[in-house]
């Protein structure tokens, strides 16, 4: 995989904007920008909005949190408020 190493520039309004559930995302980086590698999507929720659980078979799913808090369910216990911290490969 390559990514193009001059990079890009939005500002904060620019990138295709999507509706989900009543809520606005907005596509940061798609898979033209980082070669099918992922999609980063802007996304402003509600207090107390959460979309219906659900499981990716396929993708993995991570959050970066700018502002507020969030809980998060996984297959393997209850749901958890603190996300687990990366840690250095051993």
């Amino acid at each position: 995989m390559s990514f193009d190493p001059t990079g890009y520039l939005l500002t904060p309004a620019d990138g295709p904007h999507l509706w989900f559930l009543d809520t606005r995302m907005t596509v940061k980086a798609g898979a033209d920008q980082t070669g099918s590698a992922f999609t980063l999507i802007e996304w402003s929720a509600p207090v107390g909005f959460g979309p219906p659980q659900h499981i990716h078979d396929r993708e993995d799913e991570a959050f970066y949190i700018l502002e507020g808090k969030t809980t998060a369910a996984t297959t393997t216990g209850p749901p958890d408020p603190t996300p687990p911290r990366p840690t250095s490969p051993a």
